[in-house]
């Protein structure tokens, strides 16, 4: 029988965790530009590849100074170039909203250090 870890990340906060990185990295490839221009060429591309190394290194050293940061990088990325509705800022502010959730679920775990 295995028990769970007290300090272990909830299975939900990393399924939460897992969808933000899987649609931070679809919103690379979407239009970001009503003239079509995709994330990838976007100046946005640096701030979502920072969300994601600041959430990754916030996990692993269990900083939560990080994983904040990693969420105002990310919002930061959604509302670079103005409130244009366009199908990369609204999957990438899916992956903002999937990490907030990854969070709240892992923040007893990373608050612990042991």
């Amino acid at each position: 029988m295995a028990v769970a870890r007290p300090d272990a990340v909830t299975p939900a906060a990393r399924r939460w965790l897992a969808l933000a990185a899987v649609l931070a990295v679809v919103s690379l490839g979407l239009p970001w530009t009503a003239a079509g221009t995709v994330g990838a060429a976007a100046p946005a591309r640096a701030l979502v590849v920072g969300a994601g190394v600041l959430a990754v290194v916030g996990l692993r050293t269990r900083a939560p100074a990080a994983l904040t940061a990693a969420l105002a990088v990310g919002v930061s990325g959604v509302l670079l170039g103005g409130l244009q509705v366009t199908p990369g800022r609204l999957v990438l502010a899916a992956a903002v909203s999937s990490l907030a959730l990854g969070l709240r679920g892992a923040r007893p775990a990373l608050l612990r250090r042991g």
